[in-house]
């Protein structure tokens, strides 16, 4: 639709890129035919879309694009964070709370710098209204574990 946004867009060139490789896959036994629309709608039972799921609850007055959310789970140091991953692997050790820079995490790494300390309680019901489970930190890290532990 717009082949002058092929080399300065990534999206677009990405569905350029697609399209061509899909029509050389094309054989007289094996037709290929790529539908290029700017922007697909539909519905596939059993697929979510995340896009459209946030289309709909924008119509529904449950979202508003534009506005910001703060979201918060849990208020821990970075010795208590850290201590998470210990943990789920079974160590019952204490992480020392210092007032240096962590190899792990850099002061450069802080949202807040080094030395800061942040603690944030959610408001509930904007909690409730995006629907996301509260005091969840250990088992979000135990399947982080899980996943990388050798």
């Amino acid at each position: 639709m717009a082949p002058e946004l092929i080399e300065s867009i990534p999206y677009v060139r990405s569905r350029h890129l697609s399209d061509q490789g899909v029509r050389a896959l094309s054989t007289p036994d094996f037709r290929v035919c790529s539908v290029n629309a700017p922007f697909v709608v539909g519905a596939v039972a059993g697929l979510n879309v995340d896009m459209f799921e946030a289309y709909t609850r924008y119509a529904e007055g449950k979202f508003a694009p534009g506005k910001a959310y703060l979201v918060g789970d849990e208020s821990l140091s970075y010795a208590e964070y850290f201590e998470t991953f210990l943990r789920a692997v079974g160590n019952d050790a204490e992480v020392p709370s210092l007032d240096q820079e962590y190899p792990l995490l850099p002061d450069v790494a802080l949202y807040t710098g080094g030395g800061n300390t942040v603690s944030y309680e959610p408001d509930t019901a904007e909690a409730a209204l995006l629907g996301y489970v509260r005091n969840d930190i250990q088992r979000a890290v135990n399947e982080v574990v899980a996943q990388y532990r050798g």
